[in-house]
């Protein structure tokens, strides 16, 4: 009852321990699932999500009118003229393009007529258009006063409708100005909106800044207006909750509390590659050579994918992707809702999967050996991986992978190194216990008992060879020596025995006073038990021999012992209460060793070994020199007689030089 107690006891404390180490993970994902540390260690496993999941196609609703390298020839070079850019509005309102939008930064008009007299041509065929969406750059981080060309965006590109507190607006990226396009083609285009991007700290480019604010007002991003546009929404229906979500129309669209968009990437981006956008080139266009059909009802995105006057981005598919790629792909994710979504419950799992799984890592690792700890980590970990990359290819969510691995290993190394802890005080406690039982039993015998957690227990009957062990008339020795001396002495004579008995592979039962009981063949027993048990008592007899004669050198008395050794079925276990027990053996074989070692005195011998000893030894062929039959004797308490073998030292002695001259 008391041991199913104290595993109840062990089984409340671990799991309150597990549920502690969880909590305590929970709490660090609450606390740093946002930081900016463990941002940058979360980014490039969304790459590899990227890479994993490979290129995907695009839709058809958006296609690119690119400044390639073939136009800029034909056309005369960099900056295109705006000429020829009014006669691409022209040709793709003709066309039918349900929306245009620029991917060029519009610098202001130029000095010369000729310059005024093309932006105006420009800017009327974008009035005519009425569909054309144009770009402007932020500028962030400087003097707004010493910033050539900065200025405040006209109020029409602000968002007209909005929700926001202190908080929500502080976490917003703050711009310092504008480098807007000359007022005439703002005035006269559809809508302008921002293509400012905020790259990471490693250079990637992996979400879109829909909204910026300058003073007080917050400014949509040119993919922004121009997938309004392209549903056909007045402005009053883009609205955004600040710090949570965009509303286009009927379309909600979730972002975390800096407006940020996760850019959901097709692919490398260039020309008729996997993930590549349709794509056309503006010289064909201007000539001609572009189908009205592959352009109807489209949104045409112009940029420019010139080496020298294309901006371009890193992403996980592409180290150098176009300015005007980017925009289709954010615009294309706007328009079919393929952006990836991050929203405010899915933090709350990243934090409950951090703290589920480390709770998991933390109980398998204490209860797993050193060579096979990592699993505690692996497992969940690779679970939630799974899952992450799952849901990344099925729902386009972003679910945080970084931070709960991070919690998931640090509760699997606290796991191990309270397994680890665990052993050592084990492996502690062993070492007494096999230091305590040394003293008792033979070494296998100790290490046996060490390792068993529960006591050993009463098994019934089983073979075993009983040794009694007695010094002669160490009372009447005791009357001439010291208290101190006589202690010594017992020392002595013990540390002989345990010796003997031990070398032979046997067990040492108990000291009884001036004696001791021995056995061998315990726990399991052995065919040679009894010839072990014959060569220890005749080793121990020969021990004490030599040891005696030490002992006279130094004034001291000499010391004999007797041995009585019987072979037999025996009782084996333990005896005792639950704090204390004591290993022995039981039965009418104990009884019967003891009775021959009193027979020593009388048949004036050192050994007396019963018959059925001998014939055990001899089964085995070693049975020691000296060694010879009696005859049957009568044993106290006994009504039969037992026959025995007796031997005496000098018998040894002689048969042995007898053996040798033969």
């Amino acid at each position: 009852m008391k041991g199913r107690a104290t595993d109840r006891q062990q089984q409340r404390a671990s799991r309150l321990a597990t549920a502690t180490v969880g909590l305590l993970a929970g709490l660090l994902a609450f606390a740093f699932l946002d930081a900016p540390a463990m941002q940058r260690l979360e980014a490039p496993t969304l790459d590899w999500r990227f890479l994993l999941r490979g290129p995907v196609s695009p839709s058809d609703d958006v296609v690119l009118l690119l400044l390639d390298e073939p136009s800029l020839q034909a056309l005369g070079g960099w900056p295109p003229s705006r000429l020829h850019l009014a006669q691409a509005v022209e040709r793709l309102s003709s066309a039918g393009a349900r929306v245009t939008v620029f991917d060029l930064l519009f610098a202001e008009s130029g000095a010369t007529l000729q310059d005024r007299r093309a932006d105006a041509v420009l800017a009327e065929a974008i009035a005519e258009a009425g569909n054309v969406v144009l770009g402007y750059a932020f500028v962030f981080n400087g003097n707004r006063s010493s910033l050539s060309g900065a200025a405040e965006p006209p109020v029409m590109a602000a968002l007209q409708h909005y929700r926001t507190g202190p908080a929500a607006a502080n976490r917003l990226p703050h711009a310092n100005g504008a480098v807007l396009p000359p007022a005439s083609l703002s005035e006269a285009a559809a809508a302008i909106g921002h293509m400012s991007v905020l790259l990471e700290a490693d250079g990637a480019l992996r979400c879109e800044a829909t909204v910026v604010a300058l003073g007080d007002g917050f400014y949509p991003s040119l993919a922004l207006q121009a997938a309004r546009l392209f549903r056909r929404l007045p402005p009053s229906e883009l609205t955004a909750d600040l710090g949570r979500s965009l509303e286009l129309g009927r379309q909600r669209v979730d972002l975390d509390s800096r407006m940020r968009l996760p850019v959901n990437f097709y692919g490398s981006g260039a020309p008729g590659s996997d993930g590549g956008f349709r794509s056309y080139s503006l010289i064909d266009l201007l000539q001609g050579r572009v189908p009205a059909e592959g352009l109807r009802d489209k949104a045409v995105i112009v940029g420019s994918t010139a080496i020298a006057a294309a901006p371009v981005f890193v992403t996980p598919y592409d180290a150098a992707l176009p300015s005007a790629v980017y925009t289709a792909t954010v615009l294309d994710n706007l328009l079919q809702d393929r952006s990836l979504k991050r929203p405010d419950w899915l933090r709350g799992l990243d934090i409950l999967a951090a703290a589920l799984g480390a709770g998991l890592a933390y109980a398998a690792a204490r209860r797993l050996s050193p060579t096979v700890a990592p699993l505690a980590f692996l497992l969940p970990g690779g679970l939630w991986v799974a899952l992450a990359y799952l849901a990344f290819v099925w729902w386009s969510l972003w679910l945080a992978v970084a931070l709960p691995l991070a919690v998931m290993a640090l509760a699997a190394g606290a796991g191990a190194l309270v397994h680890s802890r665990a052993e050592q005080r084990r492996r502690e406690a062993v070492a007494r216990e096999r230091q305590n039982l040394s003293r008792y039993f033979s070494p296998a015998v100790a290490e046996r008992l060490a390792q068993q957690s529960e006591p050993y227990g009463l098994s019934g009957s089983q073979s075993a060879t009983v040794v009694f062990i007695d010094i002669i008339g160490f009372t009447g020795l005791c009357e001439r020596l010291s208290g101190e001396q006589a202690i010594d002495l017992l020392r002595g004579f013990h540390a002989e025995v345990e010796r003997a008995v031990f070398a032979h592979g046997g067990t040492l039962d108990k000291y009884l006073g001036d004696g001791a009981l021995a056995v061998f063949g315990v726990p399991d027993p052995l065919p040679e038990e009894a010839a072990c048990a014959l060569a220890a008592a005749v080793d121990l007899q020969a021990a004490l021999s030599g040891w005696s004669d030490d002992l006279v050198a130094r004034g001291l008395p000499r010391l004999a012992a007797a041995i009585g050794i019987h072979h037999g079925p025996v009782i084996v276990g333990d005896i005792g209460g639950e704090s204390r027990f004591e290993f022995t053996v039981l039965g009418d074989s104990v009884n019967v060793a003891s009775r021959l070692e009193g027979l020593t005195r009388d048949l004036d011998v050192a050994i007396v070994a019963s018959e059925a000893t001998i014939e055990q030894a001899g089964v085995s062929g070693r049975i020691p020199l000296g060694f010879h039959r009696h005859g049957e004797v009568s044993l106290r308490g006994r009504e039969s007689q037992i026959a025995v073998w007796v031997w005496r030292p000098a018998e040894q002695s002689r048969s042995g030089e007898r053996r040798a001259a033969g």
